[in-house]
């Protein structure tokens, strides 16, 4: 059986350090934290951890500005476009096998998930692979800090498959991936 790593990652720009260190209290649940310029980085980065064949990523969380049509990653910005993510797309498909059959990213950015077609695509390219993004603004190094107007969306194989609203709801801490993991999804996927 493989370990599976949990993994937060940051823009190296001065509020991405910010929030890579302001988070490290959190760790305890999400592992391993570190700053990246780039999603060739990160790759390079899960092929370290993950490369032995021991070791498998069970939770990726990505602290980056975002709004409702892009995620950044480092000075990358995951951005759909006519042809879907383009190469970013191709760089996440080639980090499929490191990912364990459970596995959830997280997109930190602000409002990524008010445009289902970010996370949609995404978990299509990871097939298995959960993908969940916020709808409100998000503090600084608290991804899943949600506005009274805030919520999550989270999709499966190309699928949302829940979507919560939380009105003044504060999350701190990621037992609340724990609580939504034990609901149940919507029927049919949609």
């Amino acid at each position: 059986m493989k370990q599976k790593v949990n993994l937060t990652v940051s823009e190296p720009s001065a509020g991405g350090v910010f929030n890579t260190l302001a988070s490290g209290w959190a760790l305890q649940r999400f592992g391993n934290c570190i700053v990246i310029n780039g999603l060739d980085e990160l790759e390079n980065k899960i092929r370290i951890l993950c490369g032995s064949g021991t070791r498998e990523i069970g939770h990726l969380t990505i602290i980056g500005h975002g709004d409702g049509f892009h995620q950044n990653i480092g000075f990358n910005e995951l951005r759909l476009g006519c042809k879907g993510f383009g190469q970013e797309g191709e760089t996440f498909k080639k980090m499929k096998p490191f990912f364990a059959q459970d596995a959830v990213i997280i997109l930190g950015g602000c409002q990524v998930g008010q445009n289902d077609s970010i996370v949609n695509e995404l978990s299509r390219i990871l097939p298995g692979v959960r993908v969940r993004a916020f709808t409100a603004q998000q503090r600084p190094a608290f991804p899943g800090y949600l506005s009274s107007q805030g919520g999550l969306v989270e999709s499966l194989n190309g699928r949302i498959v829940r979507r919560t609203l939380r009105n003044g709801f504060d999350v701190y801490d990621n037992f609340l991936f724990d609580i939504l993991d034990k609901m149940p999804t919507i029927p049919g996927g949609g």
